[in-house]
């Protein structure tokens, strides 16, 4: 038995190239996800490019070859590429180093299918037989169960960071079952081996549909993601709207305030100087009472603390839900924006006040606030009573409170703080901790 190369052959290598760049460049993007953004894509996509050069350069020398030596040899070369494709993507060390095993498994485990499954069918009859479209067929096949196992592992990746829904679940896994048949189906020797353009149209139409049907259902995903990102920060507009409006009216009347005040010292000094005092008592009392109407019940010198927990006291008395506070602050340590303060604590209040009112217990629902600046830390705890149907434990997006807690997430870690959600015993518990100034 001798081997020789075609054409015919190198077509196969070259359309097992480019899903073997489909597989792995699927692979880099799912455990390392961020691509380094300096890099041009030109020369990202040279770097995959050179791989498979590399990759089928070493295929070509060592066809037909399955000795010991030349499979570690190949491990080494694989092992190579994926490095030099890794340095593309801005990750530790170990989530590299775990991407890098786990290929390999991959890779491995591939293989072992592939031969416990398919290896019976390749048995040419023709003594003359390309050992290239062999080796090229078996790369190809090893490559669409890679990426079927690749799937599965991703799935189960993302599982809490990325829950995707079951119908995605099943169309991500048709396409390289479909692969898997059709493979079957030329690897009879006489169609594989009959130089025909049936198997290269057969090939071609795996790697055109892989890609096709995962990047689709990708972008429809993401689009989905977009769309359920966009009515949140719609919501959150709405919230912060209200919340603004909240701190002008309080502005506004202070403002009232202070001028009618300076008006009805006026109307007291001349009563006094009349020696008409009598007449100064219900005057006196309608504006005590007028002042008590308007009065913020909080007072710290934060206008944004003030303003908002005022306003969500009154909210709760007209709610029938019990709101106790304990703020003690130093002004000088809260050294967040407004704007941004006003992002998580008005969050963290309307999460609270929203799951008190649908609580439906026998017990009168409550929320307790308490905002202190001790040392170092300025800190933000609340609790309040959970609906019925919460379940309890420690999560850091609660089912019942996930509205606008992203945000929160997101302006805590921002100032080097930490946000933690606890549920014991029917109650939920929101603490934001942050270190002024750093």
């Amino acid at each position: 038995m001798y081997t020789y190369i075609s054409g015919f052959s190198i077509l196969i290598m070259f359309i097992g190239s480019l899903f073997d760049i489909f597989y792995t460049k699927t692979a880099l993007d799912t455990f390392l996800v961020q691509r380094k953004t300096a890099l041009p894509p030109a020369l990202y996509w040279l770097f995959f490019i050179l791989t498979e050069f590399l990759l089928a350069l070493y295929t070509l020398i060592s066809a037909g070859s399955y000795t010991t030596g030349k499979i570690l040899i190949s491990l080494l070369v694989n092992i190579c590429c994926y490095l030099l494709l890794m340095t593309l993507y801005q990750s530790p060390f170990s989530k590299k180093l775990f991407t890098l095993i786990l290929l390999l498994f991959l890779n491995g485990l591939s293989e072992t299918v592939f031969f416990l499954f398919f290896s019976g069918r390749l048995n040419p009859s023709d003594k003359k037989w390309d050992i290239f479209i062999n080796d090229a067929y078996i790369s190809f096949a090893c490559k669409v169960i890679g990426f079927l196992l690749l799937l599965a592992v991703s799935l189960f990746w993302n599982r809490r960071i990325k829950p995707y829904p079951f119908a995605f679940k099943i169309s991500v896994f048709i396409t390289p079952l479909i692969s898997l048949i059709l493979l079957v189906s030329i690897s009879d020797s006489n169609i594989l081996y009959s130089n025909s353009a049936f198997p290269l149209v057969t090939l071609c139409s795996i790697l055109s549909l892989n890609a096709f049907n995962y990047y689709l259902l990708e972008n429809l995903l993401r689009n989905q993601e977009l769309a359920a990102q966009n009515a949140l920060l719609d919501q959150q507009i709405s919230m912060q709207t209200e919340h603004f409006n909240a701190i002008s009216t309080a502005y506004r009347n202070t403002r009232r305030v202070i001028h009618e005040t300076k008006s009805h010292i006026f109307y007291l000094r001349t009563g006094i100087e009349q020696g008409e005092t009598t007449k100064l008592i219900p005057a006196m009392n309608q504006f005590l009472g007028d002042l008590e109407k308007t009065f913020i019940t909080i007072n710290t010198g934060n206008l944004v603390i003030d303003a908002l927990v005022s306003n969500y006291i009154s909210m709760c008395q007209n709610a029938g839900i019990s709101f106790d506070t304990d703020i003690h602050i130093q002004r000088s340590l809260i050294h967040l924006p407004d704007y941004e303060l006003c992002i998580i604590l008005g969050n963290l209040l309307e999460n609270a006040y929203q799951a008190c009112l649908r609580t439906t217990l026998k017990h009168k629902p409550y929320i307790r606030v308490s905002i202190s600046t001790r040392e170092k830390l300025f800190i933000i705890y609340i609790e309040n009573s959970c609906p019925d149907n919460s379940d309890t434990g420690t999560s850091r997006f609660a089912p019942d409170h996930g509205f606008g807690l992203e945000n929160v997430q997101r302006y805590t870690e921002k100032w080097n703080g930490q946000f933690s959600l606890t549920m014991p015993d029917n109650k939920f518990c929101q603490a934001v901790s942050i270190i002024p100034g750093i």
